[in-house]
């Protein structure tokens, strides 16, 4: 099964955290990082939101190990939408290993009910 990334998985920064937008396409679906982020960082009395707090923790040097440190107000997540809209199943992901799974999956699922054998009055 063909999956086309468009951002690559990174080095002990798994977590959805660090990545916003389209991730990685299959036949029939896409799969984006969405929601909001909102964190405060130890030391400050300001939250920062998305592309902000993602650059403050790569200028601090975090990694996934790092990211209990923060205070958590908002987090985004891994989900997988389909390309014409016909099948969302609603599941999300907050780790990048499991949500390209979860886009495999999807896709397989989607294979499957496409079939010959799964079409009525298919043969």
């Amino acid at each position: 099964m063909k999956i086309n990334i468009f951002q690559p998985k990174l080095k002990n920064r798994l977590d959805s955290f660090w990545y916003e937008g389209l991730i990685a396409e299959s036949k029939n679906f896409y799969l984006y990082a969405a929601g909001e982020i909102r964190v405060h960082f130890p030391n400050e009395d300001f939250d920062r939101k998305n592309y902000n707090a993602v650059q403050e923790a790569l200028d601090k040097n975090y990694s996934d190990k790092d990211l209990f440190k923060l205070e958590w107000i908002n987090n985004n997540w891994f989900e997988a939408t389909s390309k014409n809209g016909e099948y969302d199943w609603g599941d999300i992901s907050y780790s990048y290993p499991e949500a390209i799974k979860m886009l495999k999956d999807y896709q397989s699922m989607r294979n499957c009910l496409q079939s010959p054998e799964n079409n009525q009055g298919g043969k």
